[in-house]
């Protein structure tokens, strides 16, 4: 569901960012421009279109060009105007004439006879003050020229829109599934020379046709490359993986815009195996660095969605190296591509660059309209979803909502409802209810994502009233009550207050038949029965909306089933038919074996049993085997789910069961497991390993346990206080911490016999050695820490009771997240 609320919504061609749909690759034919005698113009961009196409500078010329050819799905595109000149050498690899910019025409903001006209935002029909014009920083034309100097281009404008034209019946055949009777021939035929290329491709591969490719000059490259990319992207696009792959490293490149085209042909066109592994190890991830290197991004005129596939396909190193070329280069981009610089530096949770990125906006900001746009509220709404608190001179504020404050940006509901949401995260409810009363203020009326913030704050904090009260006013909207959010965190906040927190004297079946009745209020009571834990003698009062349930409410009422039976049998009964239903692909509950949650709540029923040992490690094995053999699922609805592995969440389970059983044998084993699967360890494994030491009082290996847990980043907490507090002698293990800091790993004997030598320290005392004196001194104040080490244990184990279990409260903590 977008963020956005659809009222907010408004058309994109105001704000200067239009959406460009999948099946528009702007691969038809130029527009017929009628030229005049005016000298010729270097460069043209008309910005009302998303992407420049052109990346060369040569003339327009109305030649060869056939109308029929023309796509009525791809906007026209304009290339610079002025006459072509005349190419000497064809193969010769002579020098060709010089197409360069004046640096006279640079950072000229009207346009003037034989000036280049750079327009920016909307067109002239829908701003009839007149165009915007776009001021280009000093040196940028001199980095476009140089840039172009070493590309491969085309002598003419003809020869590119006949390629171009060419590509679009290519990608028309193969892609869209038209007829192929209008394919010209040219691209299914090849000379001599270009056929002795593709057989050094074919037969050699990739290195052998790099050999051949080196040896060629600049005018043999730039007649071969548009006639082979043809070819090959039509009856061999594997061929043409490493086609680019080696074409684009070479010292004279092709064109940006034209290598652009073929990778997008690529990933549409190859099969979801070759684009997962490759083709001869080159990847595409791989293939992508290559052929769109932010080095040789044009910086006036380039492709703006090939330079956001890179984006959105590089690691944060990659992206960063982008960035900086960006900046440096000054080059111009699109609002769209700076909001695509935003979105993956928000993805890899780098706040400044993304506020960096977003900044560009107000520069390129019109009468007021784009920094509203939805899309840009949108991105601000993923970057304020990282928000934090912090201190400033001003006192404690939030970090990021000022900085887009100061951009210009004003909040719409979308923001304000993550704003409130962040409120409310910073355990202060008075902070959130002003901002619920600003809200109210401005005139937001109250959505879908308003009421989840409120409710997931009133859960969090257990106040039931408050739930009451947002539960009435849902109802009595129809419509936000059968929002399915909405009614699986209803849902949740039921299950929450009478099922995880029972009252004692309401009986197990009756909590679980109010659930019920709520849940058949909303959804369809077919995936109960199929799991058989719809009791037989239920009647619903009135019938329900027969919904198809939500992942999150068929979760609930298994796990609801499974708290108030407490009984092994039927555990397993109700497991086996889950884990037969879903590995079955039932549409309704295949997709619960996407995540944990469902496993989790089998595994904690299982560990309230003495025999539950046995069928909790069947039931990692099954999660295990299943993701082995199954990577992905396809339901009939056409959803495909990937069955999840065991999380540290299950193996955490699995853990405290063994210890809660005494079972050290068998937490060993699971500890192993664990790091066969590559699983790190958290806060509550630690807690749950520390807890089983200290059932056998290992002083050693708790002391090592301590050390390796430290050195994860991990400290104490109340959980693992409350395990330590039940050694009997806290002491010892004072000591035994204070040896493997002095020695990270020493033998076990040595550190048994520092404890025991412990006492001797005061009787050398009296010898009157200085150095002994020390010693004894040094002993001395060790043992006083280690008896208020002890203190501290004993008023921590005071506190929780001595007749509660050993069980962690961590784990119970998981399983209520669950």
């Amino acid at each position: 569901m977008s963020l956005c609320p659809y009222q907010l919504l408004r058309p994109r061609a105001n704000a200067g960012l239009s959406y460009i749909p999948r099946h528009r690759l702007r691969l038809g034919p130029l527009r017929q421009v009628k030229r005049n005698t005016l000298p010729a113009r270097p460069i043209a961009h008309y910005s009302s279109h998303s992407d420049v196409v052109s990346s060369h500078n040569h003339g327009l010329t109305d030649k060869d060009h056939d109308p029929s050819l023309r796509r009525r799905h791809t906007p026209p595109i304009y290339p610079p105007g002025g006459p072509t000149g005349h190419r000497k050498g064809r193969n010769s690899g002579e020098k060709r004439p010089s197409h360069t910019i004046t640096p006279e025409t640079e950072g000229l903001g009207k346009v003037m006879d034989g000036m280049p006209i750079i327009r920016l935002g909307p067109s002239f029909a829908e701003n009839p003050p007149g165009p915007r014009y776009l001021s280009l920083a000093p040196g940028v034309i001199e980095q476009e020229n140089k840039m172009r100097e070493n590309n491969l281009y085309c002598d003419s404008v003809a020869e590119f829109r006949r390629w171009k034209d060419d590509f679009a019946q290519i990608w028309a055949v193969s892609i869209e599934g038209q007829s192929p009777d209008n394919l010209p021939t040219r691209c299914l035929e090849l000379d001599q020379a270009s056929y002795n290329l593709f057989e050094k491709l074919t037969l050699d591969g990739p290195d052998g046709f790099r050999l051949a490719w080196e040896k060629l000059t600049k005018g043999e490259k730039s007649d071969h490359w548009p006639r082979l990319s043809l070819y090959l992207l039509y009856c061999a696009p594997d061929l043409t993986w490493q086609f680019l792959y080696v074409t684009c490293q070479s010292e004279n490149r092709p064109m940006f815009i034209m290598a652009w085209y073929c990778l997008d042909y690529l990933r549409v066109r190859c099969s979801e195996e070759i684009m997962r592994h490759g083709v001869r190890g080159i990847t595409f991830d791989k293939l992508i660095q290559t052929v769109l290197n932010p080095e040789f991004w044009p910086p006036i005129f380039a492709a703006q969605r090939g330079i956001r596939l890179f984006i959105k396909n590089s690691t944060q190193e990659d992206l960063q190296r982008a960035y900086n070329l960006v900046l440096e280069r000054k080059n111009h981009l699109k609002p769209e591509t700076w909001l695509c610089f935003m979105n993956q530096f928000v993805h890899y949770g780098d706040i400044e660059n993304a506020l960096g990125a977003l900044s560009h906006l107000p520069r390129l900001q019109r009468d007021g309209y784009l920094l509203d746009h939805d899309m840009v509220q949108s991105h601000c709404c993923r970057l304020l979803l990282q928000d934090y608190v912090c201190d400033g001179p001003d006192g404690r504020n939030f970090y990021i909502l000022p900085k887009l404050l100061e951009m210009g940006i004003q909040p719409g509901r979308s923001m304000m409802n993550v704003v409130l949401s962040n409120a409310f995260k910073t355990g202060d409810p008075r902070l959130g209810q002003d901002m619920l009363h600003y809200m109210e203020s401005e005139g937001h009326e109250f959505d879908s994502f308003t009421y989840l913030a409120l409710l997931r704050d009133a859960v969090d904090r257990g106040d039931q009233m408050r739930v009451e009260e947002l539960s009435e006013e849902i109802r009595s909207d129809p419509e936000m009550y059968n929002n399915p959010y909405i009614a699986s965190k209803l849902l949740h906040a039921r299950y929450v207050f009478t099922v995880k927190n029972p009252d004692s004297n309401v009986p197990a079946s009756t909590v679980f038949l109010a659930l019920l009745d709520m849940y058949n209020q909303l959804y369809d009571l077919t995936p109960l029965k199929d799991l058989t834990i719809l009791p037989p003698h239920y009647t619903p009062e009135k019938p329900g909306e027969n919904n198809p349930p939500s992942v999150v409410a068929l979760f609930i009422m298994i796990a609801a089933y499974v708290r108030c039976q407490k009984q092994l049998p039927i555990v397993l009964r109700i497991y086996t038919k889950f884990r037969s239903l879903a590995w079955q692909g039932h549409p309704t509950i295949a997709p619960l074996q996407a995540t944990d949650h469902v496993y989790n709540e089998f595994l904690a029923a299982y560990r309230l049993d003495p025999h539950g040992a046995r069928p909790a490690v069947r039931l990692v094995q099954d999660m295990l085997r299943r993701s082995e053999e199954v990577p992905s699922v396809e339901l009939p609805d056409g959803r495909v789910i990937t069955p999840t592995k065991p999380t540290v969440w299950t193996w955490n389970i699995l853990l405290s069961i063994f210890v809660w059983n005494r079972q050290p044998y068998a937490v060993e084993r699971v500890k192993e497991m664990m790091s066969q699967h590559n699983v790190e360890y958290d806060q509550v494994t630690w807690n749950t390993v520390i807890t089983g030491l200290v059932k056998t009082q290992n002083i050693h290996e708790i002391a090592q346990s301590i050390k390796s847990m430290e050195k994860q980043g991990f400290g104490f907490d109340d959980y693992t206080l409350r395990a330590l507090g039940y050694l009997h002698d806290p002491h010892r293990l004072w000591m035994a911490v204070k040896e493997l800091d002095k020695d990270p790993e020493p033998p076990v004997d040595q550190v048994n016999a520092g404890l025991r030598d412990l006492p001797t320290a005061k009787a050398d005392e009296a010898e009157g050695d200085e150095a002994r004196v020390d010693e004894a001194r040094e002993a001395e104040a060790r043992e006083t820490e280690a008896i208020e080490y002890a203190a501290m244990m004993n008023a921590a184990k005071r506190s929780q009771g001595e007749d509660e279990g050993l069980l962690v409260q961590g784990l119970q903590r998981l399983i209520k997240k669950t």
